[in-house]
């Protein structure tokens, strides 16, 4: 297993992807200073990273590095739309079996497909069971799709962008990307079917899988419902944070300094994209007045702060332009291999430091303030001997198959294979 420390930040093409269950970290309650001063909280704080690397972080913005990127990148791979039944999804055609199925196969067991269905896919419980006969019904293809299980005559509408991308991020970032194609007892598993299998198994949402812990907290809200305070900032505390110095330090210090990685919501609102982060840049650093960094809000009642949203111990401003690159997830009909997809995304901002130039807050400004980060999440465990789907599916299996894809090394039951795939490999 490829031991990194990682975090958490949440259909191909424009989406997303994570469900509407409760996320099961440890979020703190979350709380604004007085003057609505933007300094980090209990629930955003950087140095719970810190504890959780056993590190100790650097907060003089002088000496943080302007770049930087993970020794080890993550991997890309889908999300596993729950549109397409997530992982019992035929992904290489209607007439190759799903990951899901050559499971079954190999390992002798039966019924996995319908639990994968009714806990993370068409029929499961959690969803809003909304009646529809056309995707125009669930809003468009973009929005939602109007599908149902080939057994079922009734269809639904299911956002496109529920997923499991938090699980996919978090076994991008932890685990070694598969490289070859494993066969076992005459069932071959491709590169994308190993995927598949990897991520399911570091779903938090089932018990004893993986441990996490939550760095910001979520916001419930859609970007055009969300209220703003007269500087232009979002009033719930949710979709205000993560806190922009928050999110400069755990990218300075992780990724530029420790050389590790995490992944992040790069949404603030109530559809959430996990994505590992790939890298960063520091475009533009300068140092301007408080006055100067003041007038990067649009202040619509001057009663509202005089001094602006700012922590009283601020000396200095910074204006920050950041490019921040992130792995992307991955249709895998159209992306059969290995091949990393990164995309970025810019963020503005405004650091704080104090008399001896540590950081200790930010605000977003300009667009980003409706478009920065959200929230991330560390791994900080995952068990051994887990199994999901009423034990169905076990972690041992899964491992088995990952290291033999990974390593290219055979065994009795495991044997890799070349990743390229011919027609006579397609169908089973």
């Amino acid at each position: 297993m490829r031991r990194l420390f990682s975090l958490t930040f949440l259909v191909y093409g424009a989406v997303y992807c994570l469900d509407e269950r409760n996320f099961v970290g440890e979020v703190s309650d979350i709380g604004y200073t007085a003057d609505n001063a933007e300094a980090w909280t209990s629930v955003d704080n950087p140095a719970r990273a810190a504890t959780l690397l056993n590190s100790t972080f650097e907060y003089t913005f002088d000496k943080l590095p302007k770049s930087g990127k993970p020794d080890i990148q993550p991997w890309s791979g889908s999300y596993w739309p729950t549109y397409l039944d997530s992982i019992n999804y035929k992904w290489a055609g209607a007439h190759v079996p799903s990951p899901v199925e050559k499971y079954e196969r190999a390992f002798n067991v039966t019924g996995l497909a319908n639990l994968v269905s009714s806990n993370i896919g068409i029929n499961a419980n959690w969803l809003k069971k909304v009646a529809c006969q056309t995707d125009d019904d669930c809003g468009g293809t973009n929005v939602g799709r109007c599908v149902s299980r080939d057994i079922e005559p009734k269809k639904i509408c299911i956002p496109t962008w529920y997923g499991i991308c938090h699980a996919w991020s978090a076994a991008a970032i932890e685990e070694m990307q598969p490289k070859y194609r494993v066969k076992v007892n005459n069932v071959i598993f491709d590169i994308n079917d190993i995927k598949a299998l990897v991520s399911v198994m570091y779903d938090y949402t089932f018990k004893n899988t993986v441990s996490l812990s939550m760095i910001g907290k979520r916001c419930n809200q859609k970007k055009t419902e969300i209220d703003l305070d007269p500087m232009g900032r979002p009033k719930d505390p949710g979709c205000r944070d993560m806190n922009a110095a928050t999110f400069h330090t755990l990218m300075a210090n992780v990724v530029g300094i420790n050389k590790k990685t995490f992944y992040f919501n790069k949404e603030m609102d109530s559809e959430v994209w996990n994505q590992p982060m790939a890298g960063f840049t520091v475009n533009s650093a300068n140092k301007i007045s408080k006055e100067d960094a003041r007038k990067e809000f649009i202040v619509r009642d001057e009663s509202f702060s005089s001094e602006g949203p700012f922590t009283p111990k601020a000396v200095d401003f910074v204006k920050v332009q950041s490019t921040v690159s992130y792995v992307k997830e991955t249709n895998p009909r159209t992306l059969r291999k290995t091949k990393l997809v990164v995309n970025n995304m810019t963020l503005d901002y405004i650091l704080e430091l104090d008399a001896d130039g540590k950081i200790i807050g930010g605000e977003w400004i300009g667009n980003t303030i409706l478009n920065h980060p959200g929230f991330v999440v560390f791994v900080k465990s995952r068990e051994k001997n887990s199994a999901i789907f009423g034990k169905k599916m076990k972690w041992v299996n899964v491992k088995a198959i990952l290291d033999a894809s990974t390593l290219g090394t055979p065994t009795k039951m495991y044997v890799p294979i070349l990743p390229e795939i011919t027609a006579a490999e397609t169908e089973l």
